[in-house]
């Protein structure tokens, strides 16, 4: 761990090396597919960006574990905005920015630990967005987290926060090795909503999709089911359920939406909207 990072405030579930093992090469049509409109979750996400979020290249995003880069590309073809990116296994910066090659895209993408000291302070008050698409989860310090989001934002920035949702059943389809990577105890609406209420206000806190399927045998579902026979019926069933439900977005809960979806604000004492340097 680097000296000028705090030892007792880093608390993570899974260590460097997991994630330096995690990260494999991607090509350019699983990219382009990865974010796309062929789920009703992706569609939502889409719609709520469109509605929260401005357009401009005067803009900066930063993404906060930004391995594959595929939001990014997205951000930049869709909001044209000044894209960064931090990440701190050195193997997916190279990736990262490999793929951001493969479409063109320009950005940066910032080889360090989100907790090094002298990266929060050099880009204090340098973002206008932040996305967290599946890092906060992975540690303890959630509120350490959010108040250090807070300060890389300019006033009134953009917080956004999506992260699995294993409070329902997709919790079913998860092994047990993944569910042991994540804290459960925030996977909640009240906790992220108390957490971030200090520094932003809320513009949307909900429970966002239809059900995820998996019912490999490493999958809890796997593990209660060993007849494959009737694991696979049931794996037919669920993915009948998730195009159904594709089309029927009232049925999105806790009990059966894959993801949490946070959109907020960075509270601001006076009028000013975004710094344009």
């Amino acid at each position: 761990m680097e000296k000028n990072i705090k030892e007792d405030s880093v608390k993570s579930f899974a260590k460097k090396d997991f994630w330096e093992k995690e990260f494999v090469s991607d090509n350019k049509e699983g990219l382009e597919k990865s974010w796309d409109n062929s789920v009703y979750a992706n569609r939502k996400l889409h719609l709520l960006l469109k509605k929260y979020l401005p357009k401009g290249k005067n803009y900066k995003i930063l993404e906060v574990g930004c391995y594959p880069g595929s939001k990014l590309i997205f951000f930049k073809k869709n909001f044209d905005y000044s894209i960064y990116g931090v990440e701190f296994v050195k193997k997916a910066c190279i990736k990262t920015r490999d793929n951001l090659e493969k479409f063109n895209v320009k950005g940066k993408i910032i080889c360090s630990d989100f907790f090094n000291e002298s990266f929060l302070k050099k880009y204090k008050l340098k973002f206008d967005i932040i996305l967290d698409f599946g890092f906060c989860e992975h540690f303890k310090n959630f509120n350490e987290i959010i108040k250090n989001y807070s300060d890389l934002l300019r006033k009134r920035g953009y917080l956004i926060i999506i992260m699995p949702n294993f409070g329902g059943l997709y919790k079913l389809f998860a092994s047990k090795e993944l569910i042991r990577l994540h804290n459960l105890n925030i996977m909640n609406l009240k906790t992220i909503e108390q957490v971030t209420s200090r520094y932003f206000k809320k513009l949307f806190c909900k429970y966002v999709g239809g059900m995820y399927t998996d019912s490999s045998e490493e999958s809890n579902i796997g593990m209660l089911i060993k007849n494959k026979s009737l694991r696979n019926f049931f794996l037919f069933l669920f993915i009948c359920l998730n195009k159904i439900m594709n089309y029927i977005p009232i049925m999105e809960s806790k009990i059966l939406s894959p993801y949490i979806v946070y959109f907020g604000q960075k509270i601001a004492l006076c009028n000013n909207h975004f710094a344009s340097t």
